[in-house]
């Protein structure tokens, strides 16, 4: 919807109108990308020298950026899709070796997945990562807590197929906080993590989710499109299943 609508009104996606009132309906949106407007607004940073400051390099986050060091980019891996059925590997492209704006708060930065599991930890931690407190436990419980009331995530059309599938599977069940999918009482059956855990992914599939009840994260990076390829989901939950094992 958003690409088709970007194409005939050439404006980006948070200049144009809104699909309905606040309140009405949940859409996945651009609502982090005006977020991360307002955050180099009113702190008169970049976002990556702000991220860096108050984030990555307290966190211990060496590997996470909106560019990769040339001297580390053999470690990035080739994109790949599924457009005909077949795994197909995408031409490598170039990658900037210096963050160069404009930078964008909902995409753009490379990381890895011991990187984003430190983040996962000190969200998870309620706030804070050794010595290191990054946020208040009351701003991580809110970030965790239902912000569209008696609404419910429902599930987002492709409007590209070769960027993404519908998505996501537990759509009419789980709800929405600060950033994260809450996941329901009812899933399914689909995934292990329980009730109250909190989740979202990235369009090449990468996922993660945080479960405080069992006080466990994890997180998959895969490069791969469409978003919500069967084969990456299948991926997802066997991974799950096989950390919920051992914890059982």
């Amino acid at each position: 919807m958003w690409p088709r609508l970007q194409e005939d009104s050439q404006k980006r996606e948070w200049e144009l109108p809104l699909l309905h009132d606040p309140g009405a309906k949940w859409t996945y949106g651009a609502g982090t990308t005006v977020l991360g407007l307002i955050v180099e607004k009113a702190t008169g940073r970049s976002l990556e020298a702000y991220f860096r400051e108050r984030i990555f390099g307290p966190l211990g986050m060496a590997d996470t950026s909106f560019a990769v060091a040339s001297d580390k980019q053999a470690r990035v891996p080739t994109v790949h899709d599924r457009t005909t059925g077949m795994l197909r590997e995408r031409p490598r492209k170039t990658i900037d070796s210096t963050p160069t704006p404009p930078f964008e708060g909902d995409g753009g930065l490379y990381s890895t997945a011991q990187d984003y599991g430190l983040f996962l930890q000190m969200l998870l931690n309620g706030g804070s990562l050794g010595s290191v407190r990054l946020l208040t436990e009351e701003s991580v419980r809110l970030m965790g807590e239902n912000h569209i009331g008696a609404l419910f995530v429902e599930k987002q059309p492709a409007a590209d197929p070769v960027m993404t599938k519908p998505f996501p599977f537990v759509a009419g069940r789980d709800r929405f906080g600060l950033g994260f999918m809450i996941a329901s009482e009812d899933d399914g059956g689909a995934l292990r993590r329980s009730p109250g855990s909190l989740s979202w992914a990235g369009v090449r599939n990468t996922h993660f989710w945080i479960d405080p009840r069992r006080h466990v994260a994890g997180v998959m990076l895969m490069h791969l499109y469409p978003f919500y390829d069967d084969g990456a989901l299948r991926t997802l939950r066997d991974f799950e299943q096989i950390v919920y094992q051992y914890l059982d």
